[in-house]
């Protein structure tokens, strides 16, 4: 039997799926994009996450992540060295999920504390809400991508 289960079968497909829309050369999808989109580029070996500034038929222009301590830097590339373009959703998305996660985790752990005291009970479970949404904050940034669907690959 090829699909053992209809999970395994479902999810088979959906990769399947994603791969086969990620299968396309049209640099018009990539002159569509509007400007301060976040992308993921990758040209040889090298991926680049930056946000689009301006492209035309034949370059992308991007501004690259900041590298400290010289601040964000303009970064061109010539269609002929891109080999994919990836979507990207905002950190924000990423720490915002973070937080969510961890605010739940910690309302979890707030709520098993066994304490008579009343006070206590309710200052821990708010300690640990915050607690929980600082470490998902920090965590969704660390992480921080959701990757986008392939706009551009060659």
């Amino acid at each position: 039997m090829l699909c053992r289960s209809t999970v395994t079968c479902l999810l088979g497909g959906f990769f399947l799926t994603q791969n086969l829309a990620a299968q396309t050369g049209d640099w018009n999808l990539v002159m569509a994009t509007p400007p301060g989109s976040h992308l993921l580029l990758t040209s040889g070996r090298q991926h680049t996450s930056c946000t689009l500034l301006q492209v035309t038929d034949q370059e992308l222009t991007c501004e690259g992540e900041p590298a400290p301590p010289f601040g964000s830097r303009e970064l061109v590339f010539t269609r002929q060295e891109i080999r994919q373009v990836r979507r990207e959703y905002a950190r924000r998305i990423s720490m915002s999920t973070g937080a969510a996660i961890g605010a739940a985790a910690g309302a979890g752990i707030g709520a098993t504390i066994r304490s008579k005291d009343p006070e206590e009970r309710v200052y821990g479970a708010i300690g640990s809400v915050i607690i929980g949404v600082v470490a998902g904050l920090l965590v969704g940034r660390i992480v921080s991508r959701y990757h986008g669907r392939i706009i551009y690959q060659r």
